[in-house]
């Protein structure tokens, strides 16, 4: 039987000493990335989270097509 290699990425957001009022609508800062494994034994280095963050560009765009003015 196949198993599977899975982890997460956990991302801990925050706001940095120096939010200055022109910064108050900013995204937050990303302070820490902590792997997580979750099953199987994943590549340490290929933890990431730029698959899931194409995927979720590739259907804002896709989505943004079906509602453009004809």
């Amino acid at each position: 039987m196949a198993t599977v290699d899975y982890a997460q990425l956990i991302k801990t957001y925050g706001s940095d000493s120096s939010r200055k009022p022109e910064r108050r609508y900013s995204p937050a800062v990303c302070l820490d990335a902590t792997p997580k494994r979750v099953s199987g034994d994943p590549d340490p280095s290929h933890i990431s989270t730029s698959y899931i963050e194409r995927l979720n560009l590739t259907m804002r765009m896709s989505i943004a097509s079906l509602h453009t003015p004809d």
